[in-house]
């Protein structure tokens, strides 16, 4: 067996079969029998949700809701690439839409964009928890797919931050394993793109990126090529911005409007732990506007102490290192609560830097805390939650299965909204 690097370990086999720790990545692991069907329980079950999730979105027609406004075929206009007299607020992710429904019909296509945004970041996230059991995958993409930021964004029709949703995942794996092996695997380019269809979906898509090639064990000099490749996908937006950089500033009163919001009795700072605190009131499920809100935090919050607790004690590895999905949940929180606590300063910031004003939007910087959150709730379901019931009398088993449905019930609640 290889020696490891320090810090460097492998997902959990090694201690269930009672050995020393292996080296993170590639993981020295014996293939599992039951990984296939365990992996088509989790597709078949993410495709269910949304399913479940979307409904009559998928059906005959377009979907206009917000910001979500699709048309037969969109004409590539100057506008659409950039170029146009306006603040390119649409670019690339119209220019895109603009190509391909050249060749899919525009319908299809906006169907193929909604499912792709949910299923994709589900199967992604159970990529990222391969390691665990097949219950905790479960209840991981019922919260991957049913959460306040999935409903309200969805609501709002912010599709390109929902495709940087899905690729998120996608983009810590390949970091993680260009880090570890030093070589970018061929298909990171495809959700780095995918997740940069706008300005601040680009932003988030880029630092997920570059923590995963920073921080962790492996190569610590790639930063400057994952740079070049970030740069690279940005570029579109940032030519385009920089043709309107006089029209790249925002009113600074505005940022009182989109900074982060409390739902219900939960206060903003409260409403971000649970993913929530958009600024339209509009689009808040029912259920977060009255005590189930509370409800959701106080279910929450114990799983989240458990995985943290579990994750420490035991050593915990999953397919991407700790460290950069602690990094960017600060990073989420802190500038999501900072529209909350302190909307003067970040207005000013939108008034006197162009393209400030992309950080306004407080609860649309929480997409940076969904893969911690969604891991630790996972870690948690495959520890032993007992301790943290005092059920330990009952079988594990009983315990994480009903652990899971608490999860699904959680989602539920707001499936019941949509």
């Amino acid at each position: 067996m290889r020696s490891c690097p320090p810090g460097e370990v492998s997902a959990n086999a090694g201690e269930k079969a009672g050995v020393g720790r292996t080296c993170f990545a590639p993981p020295v692991v014996t293939p599992d029998p039951r990984a296939a069907w365990q992996r088509g329980l989790v597709a078949v079950w993410s495709l269910v949700l949304v399913g479940l999730v979307l409904g009559p979105a998928l059906g005959p027609g377009y979907v206009l809701s917000y910001d979500m406004v699709w048309v037969r075929d969109l004409a590539v206009r100057a506008d659409v690439l950039g170029l146009g007299s306006g603040l390119p607020r649409a670019v690339p992710s119209d220019a895109w839409v603009a190509v391909l429904d050249e060749v899919v019909p525009g319908m299809l296509l906006q169907k193929l964009v909604l499912l792709g945004m949910l299923l994709g970041g589900a199967l992604g996230i159970d990529r990222v928890l391969a390691g665990l059991g097949v219950v905790s995958r479960l209840a991981a993409v019922t919260l991957w797919c049913w959460n306040p930021f999935v409903v309200e964004r969805l609501v709002l029709g912010h599709w390109p931050v929902l495709l940087g949703y899905a690729a998120l995942p996608w983009v810590l794996l390949g970091a993680t394993r260009w880090r570890a092996t030093g070589r970018a695997p061929w298909w990171l380019p495809l959700p780095v793109l995918l997740g940069s269809l706008s300005v601040s979906a680009g932003l988030a898509t880029s630092l997920v990126l570059l923590s995963g090639l920073v921080l962790g064990p492996g190569e610590r000099r790639l930063w400057a090529r994952g740079a070049l490749l970030a740069s690279a996908a940005q570029a579109p937006w940032l030519v385009s911005g920089l043709l309107h950089v006089r029209d790249a500033v925002s009113d600074p009163a505005a940022a009182r409007l989109f900074a982060l919001s409390g739902e219900g009795p939960l206060p903003g700072p409260l409403a971000a732990l649970t993913l929530g605190g958009v600024w339209n009131a509009e689009v808040v499920p029912v259920s977060r506007t009255g005590p189930a809100s509370l409800v959701a935090l106080l279910a929450l919050a114990p799983l989240l102490v458990l995985g943290v607790r579990r994750a420490r004690r035991e050593a915990i590895v999953v397919a991407v290192p700790w460290a950069p999905l602690v990094l960017l949940w600060a990073v989420g929180w802190l500038l999501a609560v900072l529209t909350w606590a302190a909307p003067g300063p970040v207005g000013l910031l939108a008034g006197v830097v162009p393209g400030g004003g992309v950080l306004r939007d407080g609860s649309r910087l929480l997409v940076l805390c969904v893969p911690l959150l969604v891991v630790l709730v996972a870690v948690a379901v495959a520890g032993q939650v007992g301790s943290l019931l005092a059920l330990k009398y009952l079988p594990q088993r009983w315990i994480r299965w009903g652990t899971a449905a608490l999860t699904a019930w959680v989602g539920g609640r707001l499936l019941l909204n949509l």
